[in-house]
């Protein structure tokens, strides 16, 4: 394998001229360069991408920090950041950030192998982490973050906004009596064994009812308390907290016609607890999930779902956090708006 003097020795010139032309530092010659060019090509030369971004103070790399690998939210996302680093010549370093120690050990491993810059996903990164970062020149972007960090660029959903489409939705539909299956509204400290990514995203939750009650107050309905119940979301654990949440709801005296159900996880465990006791969708339940995956399209019935623009999520991070690398800039904060794909689990309640 050619190395930096081979190429040096086969186009005529001083290695360090070889350097200066493959970091594009210093004055070359026109010729020279092109000299150089075409030794490194006949002797199919490739540079050592780490010493050069020592040199130049940047590898063209950059990190996806995710809370949970194994949830199916995320591989669209990937592939936005994955998509807008590849037309700009970046590599993508991937790290689950599952523990609190994980996280800690990632951001110093991150720091040491000099990327240019890291896009955090679903977790609660503070000011002192951006800034600590950002003094060894790690340029940041968060992608609903459990807080805003104002230091940095933040990319959130618009939870809100998604929560109150799906009510809205199902009030288009006629139904009065609508339940909700939602997440961790709070943090609970006598949970046992409870996940990492459980001691925070309480906002995601808070936001999705809000908006999926204001929905219903701008239509002057009010929300039957034994109808509201939290469910395990998680990607593992999901399924099953959804089926267990909503065979509460089912036990309850008031039944509903309609259920909001705040991620798909949870849905799809809510629609087998319906159909196991004996009831159809949506004939006597209309279901609305919330997160668009994949997998909603291809259970029967389809899951009717408020979709997050997970792709474009991960592809608008990339190319913010890429220009910031490139250009400096001041930190600029963005909120994309999901849209309610309705499908099989919905239908208008017949009316009397």
């Amino acid at each position: 394998m050619a190395n930096l003097k081979d190429v040096a020795k086969h186009a005529k010139v001083s290695v360090m001229t070889v350097s200066r032309v493959i970091n594009e530092s210093g004055y070359v010659r026109k010729e020279t360069k092109e000299n150089v060019k075409k030794a490194i090509k006949e002797l199919n030369y490739r540079p050592n991408l780490l010493a050069k971004g020592l040199v130049n103070k940047r590898t063209k790399t950059i990190a996806y920090v995710l809370v949970n690998i194994a949830d199916m939210f995320h591989p669209k996302v990937v592939k936005g950041v994955e998509d807008a680093c590849y037309e700009k010549g970046y590599s993508v370093i991937l790290c689950n950030a599952n523990t609190k120690y994980k996280e800690k050990e990632y951001i110093q491993l991150l720091s040491d192998r000099y990327v240019d810059g890291i896009i955090f996903h679903h977790l609660n990164i503070n000011v002192k982490q951006v800034l600590e970062l950002q003094i060894e020149g790690i340029h940041c972007v968060l992608l609903d973050n459990e807080n805003p960090v104002d230091v940095c660029s933040n990319i959130k959903t618009n939870d809100v906004l998604g929560g109150y489409l799906a009510g809205k939705a199902l009030i288009d539909m006629g139904h009065r009596q609508i339940g909700l299956i939602h997440g961790s509204l709070c943090f609970d400290p006598v949970k046992p064994h409870m996940e990492y990514e459980e001691t925070f995203q309480f906002g995601i939750w808070n936001d999705r009812t809000n908006g999926f009650l204001h929905a219903l107050n701008d239509r002057g309905i009010s929300v039957n308390p034994e109808l509201m119940v939290q469910g395990d979301w998680s990607a593992e654990g999901g399924i099953t907290g959804g089926f267990e949440a909503m065979s509460r709801v089912l036990e309850r005296a008031a039944m509903p016609t309609a259920m909001y159900i705040q991620n798909d996880y949870m849905a799809i465990g809510a629609m087998n607890a319906v159909i196991k006791a004996g009831y159809a969708i949506p004939q006597d339940f209309s279901i609305i999930g919330h997160d668009g995956l994949d997998i909603a399209a291809s259970i029967y019935p389809s899951l009717t779902t408020v979709d997050q623009p997970r792709y474009e999520m991960g592809y608008r991070a990339a190319q913010l956090l890429i220009e910031q690398i490139e250009n400096a800039g001041e930190p600029v904060s963005i909120v994309l708006d999901p849209a309610l794909i309705l499908r099989e689990t919905t239908a208008a309640l017949p009316q009397p």
